[in-house]
C-alpha cells in the first residue's frame, strides 16, 4: 500500500510532514535516525527544514494535496526548497494563529 501524505503524517510531530507519496519535509535534529533510514528505504525524498527556520515555524507545512502545501510566511529557504522539489506553495501570515508552542489556542 502506498503511503499518502495524510496516511503517514504524524499530527503535531515536530520533525516531519508528508507532502506526497515520495516527499517529506523534515527537521533533521528532531528526527530519529530510524525514521530517516525508513524514509530512505522507501525512496521518500527529504526536504530538510533550513537551519534557523525551525523556530519561525519553517517546519509547519500542511499538505492539502500531493505537492500542494500551506506554509507560514517568513521562511524563505524552506519555501525555496519546497518549490524546487515541485511543490505548489501557499503562504500565510502566522503572527496571530501560528504562535510557536501554544497550539493555536485562544488566549
Amino acid at each position: 500500500m502506498p503511503l499518502t501524505p495524510l496516511a503517514w503524517r504524524v499530527p503535531d510531530a515536530p520533525a516531519i510532514d508528508g507532502l506526497a507519496d515520495d516527499l517529506a519535509v523534515v527537521y533533521p535534529p528532531l528526527a530519529p535516525v530510524r525514521l530517516m533510514e525508513m524514509l530512505a528505504d522507501r525512496g521518500i525524498r527529504v526536504i530538510p527544514v533550513a537551519a534557523g527556520e525551525y523556530e519561525t515555524m519553517g517546519g509547519n507545512v500542511l499538505a492539502v494535496g500531493p505537492r500542494c502545501v500551506v506554509v507560514v510566511n517568513g521562511n524563505p529557504r524552506t519555501r525555496a526548497a519546497l518549490e524546487s522539489a515541485g511543490c505548489e506553495v501557499h503562504g500565510y501570515e502566522g503572527s496571530e494563529i501560528s504562535v510557536k508552542g501554544d497550539g493555536g489556542r485562544p488566549a
